[in-house]
């Protein structure tokens, strides 16, 4: 999968060329299950220096596609490949892309347990102080912030695009809880791994 991620990105960084360039060093898979999705996989390239962007693979049937979601510049670059075989995506167009960010405020609690496993509560409240989602995190102490990696991946609203600041560095191993609307939601991450690639944006002619 690694070998394949590389050499899509090397196909798009040189079918392009003097546009806004975006590097990753870790690549993720994780799996979301919730009641209308089950076990749902996703893959996800990050900068773990910079979680402004983030790149989603997404293979179909009979074809792939990606896109790369910049909020700082709020853009959504989108490439697609014309066979599920090929490697070879093609930059398609650039959008305008919305912030809707909640007015909601966020609490992380620790969990006693006797197990190793590491355990930490996050709920998210509404303007009304009241709790309307929580989560229960299985955590791994890492040297750098891991935390944005599961708010974008995780599917669980309302809380991927609220600034949560993690009261120290951690990976998301598990969670399950509760979203907004009170239906359940799973995650677990599959695969972490680190690497180095660049993705280049056409410029405008």
């Amino acid at each position: 999968m690694k070998r394949a991620i590389l050499s899509l990105l090397f196909l798009i960084l040189f079918n392009t060329c003097f546009g806004q360039t975006y590097s990753f060093d870790r690549l993720i898979k994780s799996e979301v299950s919730t009641t209308s999705a089950k076990h749902k996989e996703n893959t996800y390239l990050f900068n773990s220096e910079d979680y402004s962007y983030s790149l989603r693979l997404n293979e179909g049937k009979d074809s792939t596609e990606a896109w790369i979601i910049d909020t700082k510049r709020r853009q959504v670059h989108y490439f697609n490949a014309e066979r599920k075989d090929s490697l070879e995506l093609k930059f398609v167009k650039t959008n305008p892309y919305k912030l809707n960010l909640p007015e909601y405020t966020y609490e992380f609690s620790y969990v006693k347990s006797k197990s190793r496993e590491k355990e930490i509560l996050l709920a998210i409240i509404d303007k009304e102080k009241k709790e309307i989602a929580s989560y229960r995190l299985k955590i791994e102490k890492t040297d750098h912030n891991y935390f944005p990696i599961f708010q974008a991946t995780a599917a669980v609203e309302p809380f991927n695009l609220m600034n949560i600041k993690a009261p120290f560095n951690f990976l998301v191993l598990k969670s399950n809880g509760k979203n907004s609307n009170g239906k359940a939601v799973n995650y677990e991450l599959s695969c972490t791994e680190g690497t180095e690639l660049m993705v280049t944006i056409p410029q405008k002619s």
